[in-house]
């Protein structure tokens, strides 16, 4: 059957009539790509154009993200008081950290 059908392919023969060849070559040459002032297609800067405007959004929210936080001053330690008592034994117990008192610095 494969046989039978290429005997028919190559038979058949069409001569291309002489006025439609040079019609075609030039309708493929009449649409070029256009070709702006920087070299580049127009189809391609409309590619590139919303491509720039990801990488910058990207770029705008991504930053502040992969920065380091600012660390928090430590504010300065109020005086705090705390009791509490040991009822069965009789003894009762007061802590009283002074506002003075240097927990982060070194003298």
């Amino acid at each position: 059957m494969d046989q039978e059908i290429s005997h028919y392919v190559r038979s058949i023969k069409v001569d291309i009539p002489p006025g439609v060849e040079d019609r075609i070559r030039k309708a493929s040459t009449a649409h070029q790509p256009q070709v702006n002032l920087l070299g580049i297609r127009r189809s391609w800067l409309l590619a590139i154009i919303p491509g720039l405007a990801v990488i910058l959004a990207a770029m705008i929210l991504l930053v502040p993200a992969l920065r380091r936080p600012m660390a928090l001053p430590v504010p300065p330690i109020s005086e705090i008081r705390t009791e509490f008592e040991l009822v069965d034994k009789n003894i009762k117990i007061i802590f009283i950290q002074r506002p003075d008192f240097k927990l982060f610095k070194e003298e």
